[in-house]
């Protein structure tokens, strides 16, 4: 099993800048918190998943680190209410290659997190294609784009 960074968990009312998201992502992923941040516990920001290329227990802690810090997947965000756990993808534009990574991620948080589920993946955009939305629904895949709105919980 890989060594990933420790978790930060983030006050899901804080409008700090999540790292490494754009700056047009930024914009959607807060107008979507804004709405939403009275149904999360926390929050917390690129969290690492799945297998890291090249780890090999036999390595120091920080070569280990280092190695998923680069390699390991990374969830933009991960927002837990009190029954579920929201795995968020934040894109400038919901594409088919945005869908790719959020079916892939769900299995992978479940994996490193078992307690965590049930899991509900979600695609929060500046942009949609409608042919991805309607991809999307069939998949289980929930997608917000402008104008935003308060999300039901199941």
């Amino acid at each position: 099993m890989p060594i990933y960074p420790t978790l930060h968990p983030t006050d899901p009312f804080s409008s700090a800048k999540a790292a490494g998201m754009q700056a047009v992502e930024n914009v959607a992923w807060q107008a979507f918190r804004r709405l939403n941040a009275g149904l999360w516990t926390t929050l917390y920001y690129n969290v690492h998943v799945g297998t890291v290329p090249g780890d090999v227990e036999t390595d120091s802690l920080e070569d280990r680190l280092l190695r998923s810090h680069l390699y390991a997947k990374r969830v933009d965000v991960i927002a837990r209410t009190p029954t579920e756990t929201w795995v968020i993808e934040v894109k400038a534009s919901a594409r088919a290659s945005a869908m790719g990574q959020v079916l892939v991620y769900p299995p992978l948080v479940q994996t490193r997190f078992p307690e965590w589920a049930p899991l509900r993946p979600m695609l929060v955009a500046a942009s949609c294609d409608a042919d991805v939305q309607a991809i999307a629904q069939s998949f289980g895949v929930e997608v917000f784009c402008p104008p935003f709105g308060l999300v039901l919980p199941r």
